[in-house]
């Protein structure tokens, strides 16, 4: 097959351009009447300027020449074959395209297009555009030629103004004039991109704690989580809500519904499975149908789980991993919030077999018929983990983490495979001083599952910190989380590592949520609603912020 040094390509229809064909037609008319009034045949324009001001056709040049040759009954433009039929559908004229199967190929397009019968004798140039390089090629082609300057007369022509271009400028002015109107009527020092507001019900509270650590300019909004008609007042004025309330199923059922109703979206610190569960049953779909994203567990529950498995997912590719997830390290402070609603969810299950059940069961928060897979029941005891070779212990968290993880994967149509398990644990070490230190490690475990009135419950519930209470402000700044995750075929074939700067209860979580409110207000994300996940919600977009602005890390150490 023969490889073409040039061809036409009219494919598609011609677009709308910014001026009409007569104002083209007009531009391309007096053009020729330079070219006349200074004996010129024919004119090469090469800029991007003046290409785009006779034809309509903008291009970007990736290293490649474009022209556009106008002689007395001619008007074409001449663009490289990356961009295919582009130039005709966006230009008023014709177009020729060149190859790059040899060299010089735009010269030769030039060529075919006046013809060499009739050579041209004097030649308009844009000497401030064209190179050296590009003139002497000229001149070796049309070697009887004069080639004379034609940047001046252009640049004049393109200073008078057509009343379509005059048109154009005012309502361009306009549109500016509006957009400086607003500025001035809400910028202000300090002012960021980012317009938030404080909400609770006791208004002193708020101003107290604006005053003290927030900008003074900061708007409050009172509104009571048993108030649905409050609550729509801040959802309806809002494009998101993060939710710090808690627990959750006490406090948190109507504001999600709101959100759901205003279209305006959300995410919290959720690790209350069950109520996760009653949400998904009572607004899925709902959230679905009006495209809102409800984001529950944007905290140390669950996000370094969650999007620790959308990181190795992301890196390997593959379906069906076993993947555990090893704490190797902590420190931080013991939250009375999410102790509060660890006790709230002990005490509603032990009021309802169904909350039980779901509680139990390894996929729980997966869509309905589809509650079952290769997984068991969360660690319950201190064992030896024979593939790592290290003492486990039960962690506090995979009771969310793990659901939430599995929900991704059901979420995402089992992007990591049907037969994808996954399990958490606390590494203690090794020998007898791990086992002994996972022993130490789950003693306080039995005390906060112990049952509801009992005295081991009580002794334990005056001991903890209460609602509101939790770590210092040097004991956030000081903590720390390792995790890694060890991703299994028939031994260790990998090793990854996710990583916090702060504590992870407070501080690290903190970053996490704020994150997660700025992501769904400012970045374009998927078209998955309902409620989701973290993965699932923000996908990229979060791992970006998580890195940048959150102080987590997620690497790969084998």
């Amino acid at each position: 097959m023969e490889r073409p040094d040039f061809f036409e390509l009219n494919n598609g229809e011609k677009v709308k351009l910014p001026f009409s064909d007569i104002e083209y037609k007009n531009r391309v008319s007096k053009l020729r009447d330079v070219m006349s009034n200074n004996n010129m045949d024919m004119a090469i324009l090469t800029s991007m300027h003046n290409i785009a001001y006779y034809t309509g056709f903008i291009y970007c040049s990736f290293g490649r020449p474009y022209g556009c040759v106008v002689t007395k009954d001619k008007i074409v433009t001449i663009s490289a074959n990356i961009d295919a039929s582009q130039p005709w559908r966006r230009s008023h004229c014709n177009n020729v395209i060149y190859t790059d199967w040899k060299r010089d190929n735009f010269l030769r397009a030039i060529v075919s297009i006046i013809g060499r019968d009739d050579p041209p004798k004097t030649i308009g140039i844009e000497n401030d555009h064209v190179t050296l390089d590009t003139k002497e090629k000229l001149n070796s082609i049309f070697s009887i030629a004069i080639f004379k300057d034609i940047s001046k007369h252009l640049m004049k022509q393109r200073m008078i103004k057509s009343d379509e271009e005059i048109s154009i400028i005012k309502n361009g002015a306009r549109i500016a004039d509006l957009g400086a109107e607003e500025i001035v009527k809400h910028i202000k020092p300090g002012q960021s991109e980012l317009e938030i507001a404080i909400a609770g019900r006791d208004k002193s509270k708020l101003t107290s704690i604006r005053n003290s650590y927030l900008d003074s300019n900061i708007p409050i909004l009172i509104a009571d989580s048993f108030d649905y008609v409050s609550l729509n007042k801040i959802t309806n004025r809002t494009k998101v809500v993060c939710s710090t309330v808690g627990p959750y199923s006490k406090y948190g059922t109507l504001i999600v519904k709101s959100c759901i109703e205003s279209g305006t979206d959300y995410c919290d610190l959720a690790g209350e499975s069950q109520w996760i569960r009653k949400m998904i049953d009572l607004y899925h779909n709902k959230a679905r149908s009006n495209k809102v994203k409800i984001v529950n567990s944007c905290g140390f529950d669950s996000i370094p789980s969650d999007m620790g498995v959308y990181f190795i997912h992301k890196n390997i590719l593959k379906k069906d991993l076993q993947i555990s997830m090893r704490v190797a390290g902590a420190k931080g402070g013991y939250s009375g919030g999410t102790y509060a609603s660890i006790n709230n969810i002990i005490t509603e299950a032990s009021k309802n077999k169904e909350i039980r059940k779901d509680l139990i069961n390894p996929y729980g928060l997966n869509p309905e018929g589809e509650k079952n897979g290769p997984d068991k029941r969360d660690l319950g005891s201190v064992i030896f983990d024979n593939r790592i070779k290290k003492w486990i212990a039960p962690f506090l968290m995979a009771g969310i983490n793990s659901r939430i993880v599995r929900r991704s994967n059901a979420l995402s149509n089992y992007a990591y495979g049907r037969n994808f398990r996954y399990n958490e644990a606390v590494m203690t070490g090794n020998g007898v001083i791990g086992r002994m230190r996972g022993v130490l490690l789950s003693i306080p475990l039995i005390f906060i599952a112990a049952k509801p009135g009992s005295v081991f419950k009580s002794i334990f519930n005056f001991l903890s910190p209460k609602p509101g209470q939790g770590p210092n402000k040097k004991e956030r700044e000081s903590g720390y989380f390792n995790i890694r995750f060890y991703v299994f075929d028939q031994s260790v074939t990998s090793i990854f590592k996710v990583t916090g700067d702060k504590d992870p209860g407070y501080g690290s979580t903190s970053k996490m949520l704020a994150e997660s409110a700025v992501c769904l207000a400012k970045d374009s994300l998927n078209n998955s609603y309902g409620i989701l996940t973290p993965s699932i919600a923000m996908g990229d977009e979060i791992l970006k912020r998580l890195e940048l602005n959150a102080g987590l890390r997620f690497s790969i150490i084998k």
